[in-house]
């Protein structure tokens, strides 16, 4: 339970700051945030439970060729996450409809614009965070976990890794990635490798993004060749380094516990809780970014406004003057307020034509995908990135 204490201390303070750092500058706020709630409580975590930081860390060398075949292992799952992106893609879809947006903005704020842009992204996103997840995750988190065993300590920490990025469209890529690195820290008997696979993953994707835009893909061909590069890659490294008659385990499996059996019972309890209810928001909650004042007074321009969706929406409590979200003919989504309701048709406002003249659009109950509820104004730096990223909205001549 000493893990999940970790987690939940090291994921509260991480949220925390993003929501008071990143406001005006993403990359700061990140990097503050990667190094004062994941790096320093995982350091201190491990020096109280255990007194020796590197040892259970696991921070020693390793030789170049488990260098080399990491490097080859880190460049060659690109083409393979990519496959795997493209065959659980229309499943995501299927159940996260409407977060294509938000994805989209987030691969905004990953695209570099210039030199320095490049810079502080290989720095904050390349670096930085590589460093800092990889001491918490595979260094701290699941170290903690190999008290019961390295599989189930490794299959964990890749699924809390996966879950933590928020982000549906790349998640199964991310527990594969997160189920490599855990395997090689296991394996090596070090961090190093995990943080160098870690550290070429991010800083290509970075490359990539600016060199190529966020709208690019690599060709289908080049991707099968590195996916298949990549399983006969890793099948040689289990082969290269065959696991001797004795293994020295971390300090963290032996060391005593910091819970007792009662307060263990109250924080698995919390946190089933927990992911209850962040299950429970992916599905009944989503977010859109106002793109016109036209909502005024209420929404303004550059909030982001939280709507139910899912089990949580129901379209017979709609009223006139509520905000709905809906569906368009080429399935995009659109967002705008309720003037008329008749039965299973709603009327709601409409865009200006090019004379000037409203034209209000009539909907059927079966576009609708959500209500609005509540919005906030998400600071300067948020605003940036969702102002293309945003579902249509009405406008007008003064908009």
């Amino acid at each position: 339970m000493d893990a999940w204490l970790l987690l939940y201390i090291g994921m509260g303070l991480y949220m925390v700051s993003q929501v008071l750092f990143t406001r005006s500058s993403i990359l700061a706020g990140t990097a503050v945030g990667q190094i004062l709630c994941l790096l320093l409580p995982s350091l201190i975590f491990v020096k109280w439970k255990t007194g020796s930081v590197y040892k259970a860390l696991r921070i020693r060398p390793v030789s170049a060729g488990i260098i080399l075949r990491v490097v080859i292992l880190a460049v060659t799952f690109m083409g393979f996450a990519e496959l795997l992106q493209m065959v659980t893609q229309p499943l995501i879809e299927r159940y996260f409809p409407d977060q294509l947006a938000a994805i989209e903005a987030i691969m905004k704020m990953l695209t570099p614009t210039s030199a320095t842009g490049l810079f502080g992204n290989l720095l904050v996103v390349g670096l930085i965070a590589p460093i800092c997840e990889e001491v918490f995750f595979r260094g701290a988190f699941q170290g903690t976990l190999e008290k019961r065993g390295p599989t189930r300590a490794i299959l964990i920490s890749a699924l809390v890794f996966a879950l933590i990025h928020l982000n549906p469209y790349s998640v199964f890529g991310i527990f594969v990635i997160g189920i490599g690195l855990g395997y090689l820290t296991w394996r090596t008997q070090s961090l190093w490798p995990a943080i160098l696979w870690h550290v070429i993953n991010n800083s290509l994707v970075t490359v990539l993004l600016y060199f190529k835009g966020d709208s690019y893909t690599m060709p289908l061909w080049l991707n099968a060749i590195l996916a298949v590069l990549f399983v006969i890659a890793a099948w040689e490294f289990t082969r290269h380094t065959r696991l001797g008659s004795k293994r020295e385990a971390t300090p963290l499996v032996n060391a005593p516990k910091l819970l007792s059996r009662k307060f263990s019972h109250l924080l698995t309890a919390s946190g089933v809780m927990l992911t209850l209810a962040i299950c429970a928001g992916l599905f009944c909650f989503g977010l859109a970014s106002l793109g016109s004042n036209f909502l005024e007074p209420k929404y303004s321009l550059g909030d982001i406004a939280v709507y139910l969706r899912g089990p949580a929406f129901n379209p017979e409590e709609l009223q006139v003057g509520d905000v709905v979200v809906y569906h368009l003919n080429e399935g995009n989504l659109r967002y705008s307020r309720i003037l008329a309701i008749d039965s299973d048709q709603i009327t709601v406002i409409g865009r200006f034509n090019a004379k000037g003249d409203r034209i209000n659009e009539v909907i059927d109950q079966k576009q609708l995908a959500g209500k609005f509820i509540w919005s906030f104004d998400p600071g300067e730096a948020i605003k940036q990135l969702t102002e293309t990223n945003r579902p249509p909205a009405p406008t007008s001549k003064s908009n």
